[in-house]
């Protein structure tokens, strides 16, 4: 065998080998390539999820900030309404007890009246002589009922407290008040002079006469 003929089979022996490893190095470039690819991709969705995580979590911050700002208002508004209520309880009560005739009804210095023969109050009605100057007043709130001259001239003031107490004021002066006119507790009602010294005082309960010192409070 000629030398020509061994070289042949060497040179196409190399020849493979080269395409061989260029085939293998192609191969290996592909995958490297498509691994390369692939880990671009998870690291791309990697960082959209963690911007979306890093959005929904300032989005629960806010909410969780948002909550809390609703829970004080809702406690302001839960606080105004107690204090609200509570300042309309209170108010409700002092109006109940405003109405109440435990005033006395004479402003000044008093002493024990005689009451006169004909007096039909029962017993219960009270009067007082007092003192030039004095004023006679509503004992409680509440509406000038009527005002009217009985048979000895003498004038009668009545006041509806609103609650069943009624009052009456009698004295032989002019009076100062007209029905239908609102009072408080010390609206003048009477002036006393020299000629009008004389105060009658009755009160009654759900129509019927009571001692005026049940309810009455000498100390004011």
């Amino acid at each position: 065998m000629s030398e020509e003929t061994t070289t042949k089979p060497k040179k196409i022996t190399f020849w493979v080998i080269i395409l061989v490893l260029c085939v293998a190095a192609g191969v290996l470039l592909g995958i490297i390539f498509f691994e390369s690819k692939q880990v671009l991709q998870i690291t791309q969705d990697m960082l959209q999820q963690r911007n979306e995580y890093q959005n929904l979590q300032a989005q629960y911050d806010a909410l969780v900030i948002q909550n809390e700002q609703l829970t004080e208002q809702v406690q302001v508004l839960s606080d105004t309404i107690n204090k609200h209520g509570m300042e309309s309880e209170v108010a409700a009560q002092a109006e109940a007890e405003a109405r109440i005739p435990t005033g006395f009804p004479v402003t000044g210095s008093v002493t024990a009246g005689e009451p006169p023969e004909e007096d039909n109050a029962l017993g219960m009605a009270v009067y007082y002589n007092a003192t030039e100057t004095s004023v006679v007043v509503a004992t409680g709130r509440g509406m000038v009922l009527g005002v009217r001259q009985n048979a000895y001239s003498d004038y009668e003031v009545q006041i509806d407290h609103g609650n069943g107490y009624v009052t009456v004021y009698t004295n032989s002066g002019y009076p100062m008040l007209e029905e239908g006119v609102e009072v408080l507790k010390g609206t003048p009602i009477f002036y006393i002079g020299a000629e009008n010294t004389l105060v009658k005082y009755q009160v009654s309960l759900d129509g019927a006469l009571i001692n005026a010192y049940d309810v009455m409070r000498i100390d004011g």
